[in-house]
């Protein structure tokens, strides 16, 4: 009989190991998800930045052409004035 309890006793120590080494498992998967998870939106807030940097850039460049065009269309403009001798 108390073979048979220690016996019983050495499964129940060894399901007890099992149940703690999945419970471990999953712990470290759960873990690796969540730095996956991080990485993941630390690198999707970078693009989003980049883009919105490439953007303001694209538009001071627009706003930079524009400028010149105009400024180019005033140096016309003058010279034409002068031209005619308004």
């Amino acid at each position: 009989m108390e073979e048979y309890n220690r016996m019983l006793d050495k499964q129940d120590k060894m399901r007890a190991d099992e149940w703690e080494k999945r419970e471990s498992k999953i712990k470290k998967s759960m873990a690796r998800m969540g730095d996956v998870m991080k990485k993941s939106d630390a690198a999707e807030k970078e693009f989003e930045a980049r883009i919105v940097r490439d953007q303001i850039l694209k538009d001071k460049e627009a706003e930079a052409r524009e400028k010149k065009k105009r400024e180019e269309e005033r140096k016309r403009d003058r010279a034409m004035i002068a031209q005619l001798g308004v």
